[in-house]
């Protein structure tokens, strides 16, 4: 009697007729099922895997009626050339677990981004950029949706300044009008930060997010131990000794 070969990671497997296996995953694993041949394509073989010592093929894959997805696997036909191997042992899916856990949480900061733009917006353009390239942050957005507000402030600012000098006492009474200077920065800032989202595409950041950025870099560098986030990287390798050095 066949035996049944052994699971990882939750999966369930199940012994079919012909040497067949069923595989039922709670996530995808990115394996791809055999496409058979039709009058204008010629048959594919599906991902190969390596599993328990022993070759199998893709030959299906569905949704599971419990959730994830069931892959039917069989034992690979020695006519089929291996392209790409795949691996199904407790390391391999060790790695997918990370990797999974990786894009559920960049997906999760992606959506935060969103929410958190006006805010986001006003930190350095490398930060912002670096957000971006590693979950999706959409920087630019962040940087208009953070300078737009202040634009209009600057712009009421210099309206009311503007209608009172002519006489036009408290016109905008209901709107919140600051102090010319603050005004004249929040335009010209703000401004300047919507020129280079809008003409170049890229991030812009603000003079108060510098500062607090800097801060608290700074509040990390002389606090004890590592900052948010810093993963300690091993130290190097001893260097052998050279002939020279002996």
């Amino acid at each position: 009697m066949r035996s049944t070969p052994g699971s990882h990671g939750g999966d369930r497997v199940e012994l079919l007729a012909g040497g067949r296996v069923r595989l039922a995953c709670a996530s995808t694993k990115g394996w791809t099922p055999r496409r058979t041949k039709t009058a204008t394509s010629p048959e594919h073989p599906g991902t190969a895997v390596s599993w328990d010592g022993s070759l199998f093929e893709v030959l299906e894959a569905s949704a599971d009626p419990s959730g994830g997805v069931a892959y039917i696997l069989a034992p690979w036909e020695d006519r089929h050339t291996v392209r790409v191997l795949e691996r199904y042992d407790a390391e391999s899916e060790a790695r997918r677990l990370l990797e999974r856990r990786r894009r559920e949480g960049a997906l999760v900061r992606r959506r935060a981004s969103f929410w958190l733009a006006p805010l986001l917006g006003h930190l350095p353009a490398s930060v912002q950029s670096r957000m971006e390239a590693e979950f999706g942050a959409p920087a630019r957005g962040m940087t208009i949706a953070s300078a737009l507000p202040l634009l209009v402030l600057g712009v009421l600012g210099l309206l009311g300044f503007l209608l009172d000098s002519f006489g036009g006492g408290a016109a905008l009474p209901r709107w919140p009008v600051l102090p010319l200077p603050w005004s004249v920065y929040l335009f010209i800032e703000s401004a300047l930060r919507l020129g280079i989202a809008f003409a170049h595409g890229e991030p812009a950041g603000s003079l108060a997010g510098w500062i607090v950025y800097g801060a608290w870099r700074a509040r990390w560098r002389h606090a004890p131990g590592p900052p948010p986030g810093y993963a300690s990287r091993p130290a190097p390798p001893a260097r052998e000794p050279k002939e020279e050095d002996r």
